[in-house]
């Protein structure tokens, strides 16, 4: 194993910790694995690099994705060169700097935070758990201190040259402050949920906060592409003693106080809290850690409430609703058995689903800039919910892949002679239990802004939807679902973007159809037809 330099750094501290009782060889030789194995691991916001390189080795993809955090610290720079209103530029500074942070902790090292195999592995060797803890801290702290100061990289050169080395000081420290916070809060929070909850409910509460992450960073890039579009920034700031409630002024308090020596008990009171809290954080988390750790125990079984008979029922109607053989009825309960249940399967496609939902209003709000509500809802900007089908693609492209793979084997044996009833019943399944969702929801939200005169446009933009889905399982190659592994799993290249090109197809026809009179009415008639014929035929695989 390698010898990190972060290692080599850390024997500097070496006495620190003896004379906290903690064995450092045996802590250093924890975490030079740990920090070995960190290196196959992908980030989960950046979970489409690949930990394998080209030539098969593994490499460091968090390392590799460092300059991508990099690039979204970008986003503080403009606020932290605007000017000296500290109260306003600070806050929102750290702001974007607490949620990136904290959405990063959750998602990436909750399995550190979470981790039983300490307790099987480590436990059962003669290593005092006081070593244990500290490695396991220690780890916490190298990965958020990595991140973060990726994070902090530009905002902190480009605040040193505008307002001094004074701002650099405050500002490292401030950072270091919130990082401790985060750590602590996070950790307290599933102390919380461990107590209330089973692991399972926990596990999945972990996902959607991954799923969560990776969509606020797809978005995030399009706030940064707008946000260099703002001028003439201008902020007044009254501080009110309300304002103590919202950590990121706590943080932004000393830099009134101590680089424009702005005196007021709220400055004040801001400061102390930004030092008190996240030091009280950390004792509290310290005090808790006994029985945080026994609290664990429970992520190692797989107990819990069954699941909802509910799901299962509705399943069923909409098979009986939607298929017509029962076996493309079994195939289509046994998908959505898997859509639901797999936590890696809902890790890789959810947020596409997320993106779908995210996308047509960035490009409504876009419009917005230059009309009322009132005006958009004669345009056809409505149209902009085909933006909402860009991930029937990937969706479709992943049923392939299965954290289960290996029990595809199944589809070998099964009694079953026709192999077009197994893709049909699994594409209607992934259309049903994902694709419709996101869909109704777009309607919804488009019905709101341009009325009932939507209701044809949405009944064009459904049955599209439900004919570029068969397209797309017709123009990819017929793999049988989940019977691929997710490693190695590729996004599918040109493939994809061929795919997506087909939607443009979609969007011109529904276009060029507002144009005529009767011309909606007559592209839904086409549409139907279209639909009868392609999902008749596209499923015949031999």
């Amino acid at each position: 194993m390698r010898d990190y330099p972060t290692l080599k750094a850390l024997d500097a501290f070496r006495g620190l910790f003896a004379l906290a009782g903690v064995n450092y060889p045996v802590m250093r030789r924890i975490l030079q694995a740990k920090l070995t194995m960190d290196r196959r691991r992908s980030p989960t916001a950046f979970s489409q690099y690949n930990a394998k390189a080209d030539d098969g080795r593994d490499r460091n993809v968090l390392a590799g994705a460092l300059w991508l955090y990099a690039l979204m610290g970008l986003i503080m720079v403009p606020f932290v060169i605007l000017g000296d209103a500290f109260w306003f530029q600070m806050s929102l500074v750290f702001g974007i700097f607490l949620f990136f942070a904290s959405t990063a902790m959750i998602s990436d090292f909750s399995s550190v935070l979470l981790d039983v195999r300490d307790r099987n592995v480590l436990g059962t060797k003669p290593i005092d758990r006081r070593t244990i803890g500290a490695a396991k801290a220690v780890h916490v702290f190298l990965y958020l201190a990595t991140v973060t100061s990726a994070l902090i990289a530009g905002p902190l050169v480009a605040g040193t040259i505008k307002h001094g080395p004074g701002f650099a000081a405050l500002f490292l420290a401030a950072v270091a402050l919130i990082d401790l916070a985060v750590v602590a809060a996070t950790a307290m929070l599933y102390a919380a949920l461990l107590r209330w909850f089973d692991g399972e409910r926990l596990k999945d509460t972990i996902n959607y906060v991954q799923i969560a992450l990776s969509i606020a960073i797809t978005a995030g890039y399009q706030v940064l592409a707008r946000s260099f579009g703002l001028v003439d920034l201008q902020a007044g700031f009254e501080p009110s003693p309300w304002h103590l409630l919202l950590p990121p002024l706590w943080f932004a308090a000393p830099f009134e106080l101590l680089l424009r020596g702005a005196t007021g008990t709220v400055a004040a009171a801001g400061a102390i809290l930004a030092l008190a809290v996240p030091i009280a954080a950390i004792a509290l988390y310290a005090r808790m850690a006994p029985a945080f750790e026994r609290s664990l125990v429970k992520l190692a079984s797989h107990g819990g409430k069954p699941r909802r008979s509910g799901s299962r029922r509705m399943s069923g109607r909409l098979a009986g609703l939607l298929c017509a053989s029962r076996e493309e009825q079994a195939f289509f309960r046994f998908a959505s058995s898997m859509l639901t249940a797999e936590r890696e399967f809902k890790l890789k496609v959810y947020p596409s689903l997320g993106f779908a939902l995210v996308f047509p209003f960035i490009f409504l709000f876009q419009g917005l800039a230059d009309m009322s509500l009132a005006e958009m809802a004669g345009t056809r900007w409505h149209l902009s919910i085909y933006l909402g089908g860009i991930m029937i693609p990937s969706v479709l492209y992943m049923l392939k892949y299965s954290g289960a793979y290996k029990g595809a084997w199944i589809f070998r044996v099964a009694p079953s002679a026709d192999r077009s009833a197994m893709y049909r019943g699994t594409v209607k399944a992934a259309l049903a239990r994902l694709l419709a969702p996101v869909t109704l929801l777009l309607g919804v939200a488009y019905f709101a802004i341009f009325g009932v005169g939507f209701a044809p446009h949405f009944a064009a933009v459904a049955l599209g939807f439900c004919l570029y889905a068969a397209l797309c399982f017709l123009f990819s190659k017929k793999t049988p679902p989940f019977s691929e592994s997710f490693v190695g799993a590729k996004g599918g290249g040109i493939e994809m973007i061929a795919l997506m090109l087909l939607l443009v197809v979609f969007f011109l026809l529904h276009l060029a159809s507002t144009y005529a009179v009767w011309g909606v009415w007559a592209y839904i008639a086409l549409l139907l037809l279209a639909n009868r014929y392609v999902w008749r035929t596209a499923f015949r695989v031999s």
